[in-house]
Protein backbone atom coordinates (compact mmCIF):
# COMPACT_ATOMS: atom_id res chain seq x y z
CA UNK A 1 0.00 0.00 0.00
CA UNK A 2 1.28 3.58 -1.12
CA UNK A 3 2.84 5.54 2.07
CA UNK A 4 0.98 8.69 2.41
CA UNK A 5 3.80 11.22 3.92
CA UNK A 6 2.53 14.60 6.56
CA UNK A 7 2.73 17.76 5.64
CA UNK A 8 4.94 19.72 7.08
CA UNK A 9 4.01 21.31 10.36
CA UNK A 10 4.77 24.14 12.23
CA UNK A 11 6.90 23.92 14.98
CA UNK A 12 7.33 25.61 18.21
CA UNK A 13 9.07 29.38 17.31
CA UNK A 14 10.60 29.49 21.07
CA UNK A 15 13.42 27.40 20.36
CA UNK A 16 15.29 27.92 23.74
CA UNK A 17 11.78 27.07 25.26
CA UNK A 18 11.55 23.35 24.36
CA UNK A 19 15.48 22.67 23.09
CA UNK A 20 14.90 20.51 19.77
CA UNK A 21 12.71 20.64 16.98
CA UNK A 22 11.14 17.15 15.45
CA UNK A 23 11.82 16.55 11.79
CA UNK A 24 8.37 15.41 9.75
CA UNK A 25 9.01 14.15 6.70
CA UNK A 26 7.34 16.54 3.65
CA UNK A 27 6.12 15.27 0.38
CA UNK A 28 8.93 17.18 -1.64
CA UNK A 29 11.79 15.01 -2.15
CA UNK A 30 14.14 17.34 -3.36
CA UNK A 31 13.57 19.12 0.00
CA UNK A 32 16.52 18.62 2.27
CA UNK A 33 15.88 18.88 6.09
CA UNK A 34 17.78 20.96 8.36
CA UNK A 35 19.87 18.56 10.49
CA UNK A 36 19.86 20.40 14.19
CA UNK A 37 22.65 19.62 16.63
CA UNK A 38 21.22 17.97 19.92
CA UNK A 39 23.00 17.46 22.77
CA UNK A 40 20.94 14.66 25.34
CA UNK A 41 22.08 12.76 28.03
CA UNK A 42 18.54 12.03 29.16
CA UNK A 43 18.20 8.52 29.88
CA UNK A 44 14.42 7.28 30.82
CA UNK A 45 14.12 4.24 31.95
CA UNK A 46 10.30 3.34 32.71
CA UNK A 47 9.72 -0.68 34.62
CA UNK A 48 7.04 -1.84 32.74
CA UNK A 49 6.72 -5.06 35.43
CA UNK A 50 5.79 -2.52 38.47
CA UNK A 51 3.32 -0.80 35.47
CA UNK A 52 1.88 -3.69 34.60
CA UNK A 53 2.13 -5.28 38.08
CA UNK A 54 -1.63 -5.51 40.09
CA UNK A 55 -1.92 -4.04 43.96
CA UNK A 56 -3.67 -5.18 47.09
CA UNK A 57 -4.60 -1.20 47.22
CA UNK A 58 -5.23 1.43 45.59
CA UNK A 59 -2.70 4.08 46.92
CA UNK A 60 -0.16 1.20 46.88
CA UNK A 61 -1.04 1.24 43.33
CA UNK A 62 -0.90 5.07 42.99
CA UNK A 63 2.36 5.60 44.64
CA UNK A 64 4.30 2.80 43.18
CA UNK A 65 3.35 4.05 39.54
CA UNK A 66 4.08 7.39 40.65
CA UNK A 67 7.64 6.60 41.63
CA UNK A 68 7.91 5.25 37.91
CA UNK A 69 6.38 8.16 36.37
CA UNK A 70 8.01 11.06 38.30
CA UNK A 71 11.34 10.99 36.49
CA UNK A 72 9.10 12.35 32.96
CA UNK A 73 8.58 15.75 35.21
CA UNK A 74 9.58 18.80 33.71
CA UNK A 75 10.22 16.95 30.29
CA UNK A 76 8.68 18.25 27.40
CA UNK A 77 6.65 16.04 24.85
CA UNK A 78 5.39 16.64 21.05
CA UNK A 79 1.48 15.22 21.01
CA UNK A 80 1.40 13.45 17.82
CA UNK A 81 -1.13 14.70 15.05
CA UNK A 82 -3.61 12.10 13.35
CA UNK A 83 -2.46 10.41 10.40
CA UNK A 84 -3.79 11.65 6.61
CA UNK A 85 -6.02 8.44 6.67
CA UNK A 86 -6.74 8.43 10.71
CA UNK A 87 -8.30 12.12 9.88
CA UNK A 88 -10.09 11.74 7.24
CA UNK A 89 -11.87 8.57 8.44
CA UNK A 90 -12.78 10.82 11.57
CA UNK A 91 -13.93 13.60 9.41
CA UNK A 92 -15.82 11.40 7.18
CA UNK A 93 -17.91 9.65 10.34
CA UNK A 94 -18.10 13.01 12.49
CA UNK A 95 -15.81 11.60 15.09
CA UNK A 96 -14.50 14.57 17.29
CA UNK A 97 -12.36 14.49 20.77
CA UNK A 98 -12.06 18.45 21.14
CA UNK A 99 -9.51 18.07 24.31
CA UNK A 100 -7.55 15.50 22.66
CA UNK A 101 -7.30 17.22 19.22
CA UNK A 102 -6.52 20.53 20.31
CA UNK A 103 -3.29 19.38 21.92
CA UNK A 104 -1.60 17.83 18.39
CA UNK A 105 0.96 18.76 17.08
CA UNK A 106 2.39 20.82 19.67
CA UNK A 107 4.73 20.95 22.37
CA UNK A 108 4.46 20.80 26.46
CA UNK A 109 5.95 20.07 29.63
CA UNK A 110 5.04 17.61 31.66
CA UNK A 111 3.87 19.47 35.02
CA UNK A 112 2.56 16.82 37.20
CA UNK A 113 0.78 13.26 36.48
CA UNK A 114 -2.53 11.95 37.98
CA UNK A 115 -3.27 7.88 37.88
CA UNK A 116 -6.79 6.44 37.12
CA UNK A 117 -6.57 2.99 38.62
CA UNK A 118 -9.57 0.29 38.08
CA UNK A 119 -9.98 -2.36 40.49
CA UNK A 120 -10.15 -5.94 38.80
CA UNK A 121 -10.75 -8.81 40.52
CA UNK A 122 -10.15 -6.99 44.06
CA UNK A 123 -6.94 -6.18 42.78
CA UNK A 124 -5.91 -2.40 41.40
CA UNK A 125 -3.99 -1.71 38.25
CA UNK A 126 -3.31 0.92 35.77
CA UNK A 127 -5.57 1.80 33.16
CA UNK A 128 -5.33 5.71 32.06
CA UNK A 129 -2.95 8.43 33.04
CA UNK A 130 -3.39 12.04 32.99
CA UNK A 131 -0.77 14.87 32.15
CA UNK A 132 -1.04 17.78 33.53
CA UNK A 133 0.90 20.06 31.22
CA UNK A 134 1.72 23.32 30.27
CA UNK A 135 2.32 25.34 27.02
CA UNK A 136 5.30 27.71 26.11
CA UNK A 137 2.90 30.53 27.43
CA UNK A 138 2.41 28.26 30.82
CA UNK A 139 -1.23 28.18 29.82
CA UNK A 140 -2.29 24.65 31.42
CA UNK A 141 -3.50 21.52 30.20
CA UNK A 142 -4.89 17.70 30.80
CA UNK A 143 -4.85 15.14 28.97
CA UNK A 144 -5.61 12.05 29.09
CA UNK A 145 -4.49 8.77 27.85
CA UNK A 146 -4.44 4.90 28.21
CA UNK A 147 -0.71 3.93 29.42
CA UNK A 148 -0.51 1.39 26.62
CA UNK A 149 -1.58 3.49 23.75
CA UNK A 150 0.79 6.69 24.79
CA UNK A 151 3.89 5.21 22.66
CA UNK A 152 1.56 5.96 19.34
CA UNK A 153 0.53 9.35 20.80
CA UNK A 154 3.24 11.24 21.96
CA UNK A 155 6.64 11.52 21.62
CA UNK A 156 9.25 12.17 24.44
CA UNK A 157 11.37 15.14 23.26
CA UNK A 158 14.11 13.85 25.17
CA UNK A 159 14.34 10.19 23.79
CA UNK A 160 14.27 11.81 20.01
CA UNK A 161 17.14 14.33 20.46
CA UNK A 162 19.11 11.22 22.40
CA UNK A 163 18.33 9.50 18.89
CA UNK A 164 19.88 12.05 16.66
CA UNK A 165 22.67 12.46 18.96
CA UNK A 166 23.64 8.85 18.74
CA UNK A 167 22.72 8.15 15.14
CA UNK A 168 22.30 11.14 12.87
CA UNK A 169 25.97 11.33 11.06
CA UNK A 170 27.08 7.86 12.15
CA UNK A 171 27.62 5.19 9.65
CA UNK A 172 26.10 1.75 9.59
CA UNK A 173 26.97 -1.79 8.34
CA UNK A 174 24.27 -4.17 7.71
CA UNK A 175 24.21 -7.70 8.85
CA UNK A 176 21.33 -8.85 8.29
CA UNK A 177 20.93 -10.12 11.30
CA UNK A 178 18.45 -8.73 14.12
CA UNK A 179 19.41 -8.22 17.76
CA UNK A 180 17.21 -9.31 20.49
CA UNK A 181 17.27 -11.37 23.79
CA UNK A 182 18.62 -14.71 24.74
CA UNK A 183 21.63 -14.67 22.59
CA UNK A 184 24.02 -11.60 21.04
CA UNK A 185 21.58 -11.77 17.59
CA UNK A 186 18.59 -14.10 16.43
CA UNK A 187 19.11 -14.92 13.02
CA UNK A 188 16.82 -17.36 10.56
CA UNK A 189 19.70 -19.09 8.26
CA UNK A 190 17.26 -17.44 5.36
CA UNK A 191 16.66 -14.60 6.16
CA UNK A 192 17.92 -11.22 4.19
CA UNK A 193 16.18 -8.04 3.41
CA UNK A 194 15.06 -6.13 0.42
CA UNK A 195 14.26 -2.08 0.48
CA UNK A 196 12.64 0.25 -1.04
CA UNK A 197 14.55 3.01 -2.41
CA UNK A 198 12.51 6.26 -1.02
CA UNK A 199 13.40 8.38 -4.18
CA UNK A 200 13.13 5.97 -6.71
CA UNK A 201 10.44 3.28 -5.51
CA UNK A 202 12.81 0.69 -6.86
CA UNK A 203 13.59 -2.70 -4.28
CA UNK A 204 17.09 -2.36 -3.44
CA UNK A 205 18.55 -5.93 -2.42
CA UNK A 206 20.33 -5.45 0.92
CA UNK A 207 24.19 -6.88 1.30
CA UNK A 208 26.07 -7.86 4.58
CA UNK A 209 28.80 -5.67 5.17
CA UNK A 210 26.85 -2.72 2.81
CA UNK A 211 27.93 0.82 4.31
CA UNK A 212 24.96 3.23 5.20
CA UNK A 213 24.99 6.67 6.68
CA UNK A 214 22.26 7.99 8.86
CA UNK A 215 21.07 11.64 7.50
CA UNK A 216 17.98 11.95 9.61
CA UNK A 217 15.49 11.06 11.84
CA UNK A 218 12.08 11.57 10.72
CA UNK A 219 8.57 11.07 11.62
CA UNK A 220 6.60 10.02 8.42
CA UNK A 221 3.01 9.16 8.27
CA UNK A 222 2.48 5.66 8.14
CA UNK A 223 -1.17 5.65 8.19
CA UNK A 224 -2.03 3.98 11.28
CA UNK A 225 0.26 6.88 13.28
CA UNK A 226 3.54 8.85 12.73
CA UNK A 227 6.60 6.56 13.12
CA UNK A 228 10.02 7.43 13.67
CA UNK A 229 12.29 6.77 10.83
CA UNK A 230 15.97 6.72 10.34
CA UNK A 231 16.68 7.81 6.83
CA UNK A 232 19.48 6.15 5.52
CA UNK A 233 22.19 7.04 2.30
CA UNK A 234 24.64 5.19 0.75
CA UNK A 235 27.85 5.55 -1.87
CA UNK A 236 25.56 4.51 -4.81
CA UNK A 237 22.80 7.62 -3.82
CA UNK A 238 20.27 4.90 -2.67
CA UNK A 239 18.08 6.36 0.32
CA UNK A 240 16.39 4.18 2.61
CA UNK A 241 13.94 4.32 5.87
CA UNK A 242 14.07 2.26 8.82
CA UNK A 243 11.71 2.30 11.21
CA UNK A 244 12.79 2.76 15.58
CA UNK A 245 9.92 2.50 17.99
CA UNK A 246 8.14 5.38 18.73
CA UNK A 247 9.13 5.23 22.97
CA UNK A 248 7.80 7.70 24.46
CA UNK A 249 8.89 5.37 27.67
CA UNK A 250 12.47 4.60 26.99
CA UNK A 251 12.78 0.84 27.83
CA UNK A 252 15.93 -0.50 26.79
CA UNK A 253 15.05 -1.91 23.00
CA UNK A 254 14.14 0.83 20.89
CA UNK A 255 15.07 -0.50 17.56
CA UNK A 256 12.55 -2.17 15.37
CA UNK A 257 13.48 -5.31 13.77
CA UNK A 258 14.56 -4.13 10.35
CA UNK A 259 16.64 -1.06 11.64
CA UNK A 260 18.41 -3.45 14.52
CA UNK A 261 19.96 -5.45 11.54
CA UNK A 262 22.25 -2.29 10.90
CA UNK A 263 25.29 -1.71 13.38
CA UNK A 264 27.17 0.88 13.62
CA UNK A 265 30.65 0.52 12.22
CA UNK A 266 32.86 1.09 15.47
CA UNK A 267 30.70 -1.91 17.12
CA UNK A 268 30.59 -4.09 13.62
CA UNK A 269 34.33 -3.68 13.35
CA UNK A 270 34.79 -4.33 17.28
CA UNK A 271 32.39 -7.52 17.18
CA UNK A 272 34.50 -9.11 13.69
CA UNK A 273 37.21 -8.59 15.57
CA UNK A 274 36.50 -10.36 18.45
CA UNK A 275 35.05 -13.04 16.52
CA UNK A 276 38.54 -13.79 14.96
CA UNK A 277 40.13 -13.24 17.99
CA UNK A 278 37.79 -16.66 19.66
CA UNK A 279 37.34 -18.45 16.55
CA UNK A 280 40.24 -17.55 13.51
CA UNK A 281 39.80 -15.61 10.53
CA UNK A 282 37.84 -18.64 8.20
CA UNK A 283 35.39 -19.58 11.54
CA UNK A 284 35.13 -15.66 11.95
CA UNK A 285 33.77 -15.28 8.33
CA UNK A 286 31.65 -18.12 8.43
CA UNK A 287 29.89 -16.50 11.37
CA UNK A 288 29.44 -12.59 9.24
CA UNK A 289 28.18 -14.48 6.32
CA UNK A 290 25.49 -16.31 9.04
CA UNK A 291 27.01 -19.98 7.38
CA UNK A 292 27.87 -23.12 9.34
CA UNK A 293 30.11 -25.53 8.69
CA UNK A 294 30.54 -29.38 9.94
CA UNK A 295 33.15 -28.94 12.35
CA UNK A 296 32.11 -25.47 13.78
CA UNK A 297 31.34 -25.67 17.83
CA UNK A 298 27.95 -25.00 19.43
CA UNK A 299 28.75 -22.18 20.02
CA UNK A 300 30.54 -21.10 17.07
CA UNK A 301 26.64 -21.98 15.83
CA UNK A 302 24.77 -19.62 18.08
CA UNK A 303 26.79 -16.50 16.90
CA UNK A 304 25.86 -17.50 13.11
CA UNK A 305 22.19 -18.53 13.59
CA UNK A 306 21.32 -17.84 16.67
CA UNK A 307 19.06 -19.63 19.24
CA UNK A 308 17.20 -22.54 17.44
CA UNK A 309 13.09 -22.56 18.57
CA UNK A 310 13.58 -25.85 19.82
CA UNK A 311 16.72 -28.78 21.48
CA UNK A 312 16.88 -32.56 21.61
CA UNK A 313 19.30 -33.63 23.68
CA UNK A 314 20.74 -37.74 24.16
CA UNK A 315 23.33 -38.85 25.46
CA UNK A 316 24.69 -42.95 24.77
CA UNK A 317 27.75 -44.22 25.81
CA UNK A 318 29.14 -41.71 26.89
CA UNK A 319 28.35 -39.42 23.66
CA UNK A 320 26.19 -36.12 24.08
CA UNK A 321 24.14 -35.93 21.17
CA UNK A 322 21.92 -32.74 20.59
CA UNK A 323 19.74 -31.58 17.54
CA UNK A 324 18.55 -27.81 17.06
CA UNK A 325 15.57 -26.86 15.01
CA UNK A 326 15.63 -23.54 13.40
CA UNK A 327 11.80 -22.09 12.15
CA UNK A 328 12.99 -22.64 8.68
CA UNK A 329 13.03 -26.24 9.23
CA UNK A 330 16.73 -26.50 9.30
CA UNK A 331 18.53 -28.50 11.57
CA UNK A 332 22.12 -28.69 13.26
CA UNK A 333 23.35 -31.81 14.94
CA UNK A 334 26.23 -32.18 17.72
CA UNK A 335 28.37 -34.12 19.19
CA UNK A 336 29.69 -33.17 22.00
CA UNK A 337 29.44 -29.62 21.56
CA UNK A 338 30.85 -30.06 17.52
CA UNK A 339 28.73 -29.84 14.25
CA UNK A 340 28.79 -33.13 12.38
CA UNK A 341 25.66 -32.75 10.11
CA UNK A 342 22.88 -30.07 8.70
CA UNK A 343 20.00 -30.28 7.40
CA UNK A 344 17.78 -28.24 5.24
Amino acid sequence: MKKLLITLIVLITNYNYFNAQINIKTNNHNEHPTIETYDSLSNFNLNYKIINKKYQTKDLAINSIYEQFKQFIGQNIYILPLTEKKANFNKQWNIKDPKTDKLRGKYYTIDEFEFKIENYTRLYELDKIIFKLSDENKKKYKWEISYYSLDDAALLVGYYEKLRKNYVGNTFIYTGRAKGKGSQFIIEPSLDHSAIDTKTQQIINLRNEKEWLCTDIQLIDDEITLQLYVILTNSEGNEIKARIENRFLFNNETNATFFSCFMKKNEYINWKESLIEKYNLDFATLIIEKKVKIGMSSAMCLESWGEPISKNKTILNGIETEQWIYKTNSYLYFDNGILTAIQN
